[in-house]
């Protein structure tokens, strides 16, 4: 009987011994569950980014290196299809036409000081914030982790940045257009005689729109599964408290 009653009181002692142990358990695996974008995703946003960012940072950084050693500013011309002569004359500045797969380019030569100054400037600029979009981008998708104290307010406060990052990029490629359109009035319009007045714009890199919407898709896609996380977290929350609402109902 004393041994049967020991072996019984062992067990139990066993018993709750082994119990802390499995609710760590199963906090972890909890945990593991609720750990929001891994590693593996976050590294294949980063290089989705990447290819998205590198058709401008070519354009722009080359054009910018050009520009800066005196080789001139490139711009894209799209009305310049009855102009057949590769060098054009306008005044003090110079149009060194070049035929690209879908569009016609030119290298403008004798840009004045302020002119190149500014468009650097403004390119410049354009491709920090290029940079800083991105980078901004992969925080925000980062952020993404339910299980982490504070997950709201720092999704709110990275996706701040992202938006005024994103309006800041939006307004300096309006720059860009303002400066090309600039450029255009000041030394291709009626500065030259007959039909060949030019429209140019700086060009910015290839679009493409593919990529953007799997980005988004991406974005999306971890977003509802926070979402998804953060409704099945509260459900539990609230059982949870019914059921120890309903043992102190009892206990009172």
């Amino acid at each position: 009987m004393t041994a049967s009653t020991e072996a019984s009181s062992d067990t139990e002692d066993t018993d709750v011994d082994a119990d802390p142990a499995a609710d760590q358990a199963s906090s972890d695996a909890a945990a593991g569950q609720d750990a929001g974008v891994g590693p593996v995703s976050l590294a294949f946003t980063s290089f989705l980014l990447a290819l998205l960012c590198f058709s401008p940072f070519y354009m722009l950084g080359s054009n910018l290196w050009d520009l800066v050693n005196g080789r001139g500013l490139l711009l894209e011309f799209t009305d310049s299809s009855a102009v057949s002569e590769e060098h054009l004359a306008f005044g003090h500045t110079t149009v060194e036409m070049s035929s690209g797969h879908s569009t016609t380019y030119g290298t403008v030569h004798g840009l004045s000081g302020g002119a190149q100054f500014f468009t650097g400037l403004f390119i410049t600029v354009h491709l920090v914030l290029i940079a800083a979009c991105a980078v901004a981008f992969v925080r925000f998708i980062a952020a993404i982790r339910p299980g982490r104290p504070g997950f709201v307010d720092q999704l709110f406060t990275r996706g701040g940045h992202l938006f005024w990052l994103l309006l800041g990029q939006t307004l300096s490629s309006l720059m860009l257009q303002i400066t090309s359109l600039g450029i255009s009035d000041e030394y291709f319009t009626n500065a030259r005689t007959g039909a060949e007045e030019l429209s140019g714009s700086i060009p910015t890199g290839n679009d493409i729109p593919t990529l953007k919407e799997v980005i988004v898709l991406i974005l999306a896609t971890h977003l509802l599964l926070a979402l998804h996380r953060l409704y099945q977290r509260s459900s539990s929350l609230a059982a949870e408290n019914t059921a120890l609402r309903e043992e102190t109902e009892g206990l009172v």
